[in-house]
């Protein structure tokens, strides 16, 4: 058996090491969200705005749109070509800081959150940062360009190549019946592909000397009755002649618990309070318990929240979770909403969290790219696991340049992420064309990457493959299996799902001996058609679709031949992709609508996760029953 110990921080760093910006005693932290000016350049001529030196003037309002930030822009307007614009797009604003008077104590910093897909940022004219990957955090050190008044521009381009992730490809049409300027850009991934500037941007201060620079934690040990944890943390700082390194763990309610100087760790801690998962917490325990760690300098303070949690996890028991098995009751999902497409929505990022309690669910896929941080904040706080996975979807060609960037990006995912509490499970990638050859050393190597940067936890892919031609399962610790039946094949014969789906399951379970997840599986519903006999598109349908997939599920946990670890149904909500004769205006295969709205799969659905949540192995609805739960609730 495989043991995974760790205990998880809260807002820790992103690429390059670097912590999230926060408030304390010694740093400070100001944000420029709001409307910013905004041009659109032109697909064709990418290089109009750097030639017209965009980034050395202040822009008029009238030769400007404002656009807020962080937001996609590309549902903001009323203008097609825009929502549908490749390529190019500017920002920029006014900022004031008195922080530039100072410097000689001040370090000050712009970070991004995420911009989609390749970004350049000048201050004042003058370059700061480019970055190239659509969902992950960049910043740079602009102490020494800084001025109390300012100007930041930022170019953004949403272009996708062979060798991005997701990947795409950009085809012109010339002389085949099209426009002079006609083009596409082509993807096969099944999502919208929003851009712009899509989260928070800050300019944030730091003390110039005896700087935390990083807080990673390395090792933990438990005793086998969970009684006494020992967290050894390295501290890495930009002088290491500081001696008043000091580690204080407090209780949420800043009770303190323990400490230790930076040099003199491990960090002991008696009878911890645990993290546990979502409506899987002892009675006299809460889901989610964070502590909060401080670490202080001589100049500078830093807190984070802290989660500790054991986990054990083998190819014959599964996952186990402080001991106790879990069995994953989630969802797919997608970050996307009205209006303002992938970019931070705070309240729709509270109300999902809310239908996911009141569902039942304890676990959802960051399908198919990393979440915003503020999302991962919430898993922590309720107890919510999460499979992180990297934007790998529906990769086709494996080149050395495509491995080298998915290697980066795996990179800087787990430097932000891997000591959250929530975060289980690395995905690598989504339906890949893992069928080809050449996959086998791709992803032998990313795999390989992804243990280097951290073996603390299982790496998994999500393949739709077949199990005798798929190339990348024989390195995984586990494998999430994608599977339509009912839809994409034999579609509208939902008597055909048992039995496709038993054998699947079985023939990856034959064939690797690894845990399995269903990750992906469901009916496209519109909201508010019906039929019965039940019929494609119907909420009938959907649920008719979801029973049979239950039955299958609950015969292979009766079978107990297979070490089957969940059901993660395909989607929590509705949302956009482009536009196919197969999409009308998005995928429709949500329990919820797009607006957050439960279809009568969701009421389904919530008998299902609650009865598995409550210790049934057999939690599936007859028709009676489901007809009597309908009538009755």
């Amino acid at each position: 058996m495989n043991l995974y110990l760790f205990c998880c921080l809260l807002c820790i760093g992103s690429i390059h090491g670097i912590l999230r910006p926060q408030d304390s005693e010694t740093r400070e932290i100001k944000s420029l969200n709001g409307i910013w000016k905004f041009r659109k350049g032109e697909s064709l001529n990418p290089k109009q705005g750097f030639e017209k030196e965009w980034y050395k003037e202040v822009w008029s309002y009238n030769e400007s749109l404002p656009m807020p930030v962080p937001s996609s822009y590309n549902d903001i307007t009323q203008d097609k070509s825009l929502r549908d614009h490749v390529g190019w797009v500017w920002y920029q604003r006014k900022f004031f800081t008195l922080w530039a008077k100072e410097t000689s104590w001040r370090r000050i910093f712009i970070r991004f959150d995420s911009a989609h897909y390749a970004t350049k940022v000048w201050i004042n004219g003058i370059p700061v940062l480019k970055h190239k990957g659509g969902h992950l955090p960049f910043e740079a050190d602009i102490t020494n360009v800084v001025k109390v008044e300012n100007i930041v521009t930022v170019a953004v381009n949403n272009t996708l190549t062979p060798i991005t992730l997701p990947q795409g490809t950009w085809n012109r049409y010339e002389g085949q019946g099209k426009p002079e300027d006609y083009f596409t850009l082509d993807y096969k991934f099944d999502f919208f592909n929003y851009a712009g500037i899509h989260r928070n941007v800050f300019i944030y201060s730091i003390p110039k000397q005896n700087t935390i620079k990083n807080i990673q934690i390395y090792d933990i040990k438990v005793n086998t009755d969970l009684s006494e944890a020992r967290i050894y943390l390295n501290i890495e700082r930009d002088s290491n002649n500081d001696n008043k390194c000091m580690l204080e763990l407090y209780q949420e309610n800043g009770e303190f618990v323990t400490s230790a100087s930076c040099s003199d760790n491990p960090l002991i801690v008696s009878q911890p309070k645990l993290w546990w998962p979502y409506l899987k917490s002892p009675a006299n325990e809460s889901p989610g318990y964070l502590y909060i760690l401080k670490v202080s300098t001589s100049d500078d303070i830093y807190r984070l929240k802290v989660g500790i949690r054991e986990i054990l996890f083998s190819k014959s028991k599964g996952l186990l979770i402080n001991k106790a098995p879990f069995y994953f009751r989630g969802f797919g999902k997608h970050e996307d909403s009205d209006i303002r497409g992938k970019g931070l929505d705070l309240p729709t990022i509270i109300k999902d969290f809310n239908l996911i309690k009141w569902i039942g669910a304890n676990s959802f896929r960051t399908s198919h790219y990393p979440y915003a941080e503020e999302i991962l904040d919430m898993a922590d706080e309720l107890g919510i696991v999460v499979i992180c996975e990297s934007p790998g979807v529906s990769l086709d060609e494996f080149s050395k340049p495509l491995l080298k960037n998915h290697i980066q990006v795996m990179k800087e995912m787990i430097d932000r992420d891997k000591n959250r509490a929530s975060v289980i499970i690395w995905s690598i990638a989504n339906e890949p064309r893992s069928f080809k050859k050449s996959a086998k050393e791709y992803f032998s190597s990313v795999v390989n990457a992804t243990r280097r940067f951290d073996s603390s936890r299982p790496v998994m892919a999500v393949l739709n493959a077949s199990p005798n031609d798929d190339y990348s399962a024989e390195f995984l610790d586990l494998v999430g299996i994608n599977k339509y039946a009912g839809w994409y094949s034999d579609t509208g014969h939902t008597e055909v799902i048992e039995e496709q789906i038993y054998k699947l399951i079985n023939s990856w379970w034959e064939r690797r001996k690894i845990p399995i997840v269903m990750t992906e599986y469901g009916a496209d519903t519109l909201s508010g058609f019906h039929q019965d006999p039940s019929f494609l598109f119907t909420e009938e349908y959907q649920v008719d679709t979801m029973r049979q997939y239950f039955r299958t599920f609950d015969r292979i946990r009766k079978d107990g031949n297979v070490t089957f670890i969940g059901e993660m149904i395909w989607n929590f909500a509705d949302f956009m992709t482009k536009q196919t004769i197969t999409r009308p205006v998005g995928n429709k295969k949500g329990i919820f609508t797009r607006q957050r709205q439960p279809k009568m799969s969701a009421h389904f659905l919530k008998s299902r996760y609650w009865g598995l949540s409550s210790g049934g192995k057999n939690s599936s609805l007859t028709s009676n029953c489901w007809d009597n739960w309908w009538v009755n609730n």
